[in-house]
C-alpha cells in the first residue's frame, strides 16, 4: 500500500513538472523575442533592408582565422551558438526540452514495478 501511495505521489509531481514546465516554456516563447546581433551597418537587397553583423564579415572572419587558426573560428562560433541558448526564444525550446527530461524520468520511474523507489528523486 505504501508503494502505490509514492507512485501516484510521483505521478502527480510528474503532471505538475508538465503544467509548469511547458507552461512556462510557452510563455517564455509568447513573450521573448530574438536578441538582435551588433549591426555594423545594412545591406539592401530585394527591396528590403538587412542587418549585417560583424561575424557577417569575410574580414572578421578572416582576421579571426589568421591570429588563431580554424580552431579560433570554430571557438568563436561554438560560444556564439552556446550563448544564444539562452536568450529570446531559444530558451523557450531550452526550458521545454529540460521539463521534458524531467517528465520522462518520473513516469519511467513510476512505470517500472520491480525498480526501488529510493532511485526515484525528482
Amino acid at each position: 500500500m505504501e508503494n502505490a501511495h509514492v507512485r501516484t505521489c510521483l505521478n502527480l509531481a510528474s503532471a505538475l513538472i508538465l503544467i509548469l514546465g511547458l507552461g512556462s516554456a510557452v510563455w517564455i516563447y509568447q513573450t521573448a523575442a530574438n536578441a538582435s546581433k551588433s549591426v555594423l551597418g545594412y545591406e539592401e537587397g530585394g527591396g528590403s533592408l538587412y542587418p549585417v553583423a560583424p561575424e557577417d564579415s569575410k574580414m572578421f572572419m578572416r582576421d579571426l582565422e589568421l591570429y588563431g587558426g580554424k580552431a579560433n573560428v570554430f571557438a568563436y562560433q561554438l560560444r556564439g551558438w552556446f550563448t544564444g541558448l539562452w536568450h529570446g526564444k531559444s530558451l523557450a525550446v531550452v526550458v521545454g526540452c529540460q521539463h521534458h527530461s524531467h517528465i520522462l524520468r518520473a513516469v519511467l520511474c513510476c512505470q517500472s514495478p520491480g525498480a526501488p523507489l529510493g532511485i526515484c528523486r525528482l
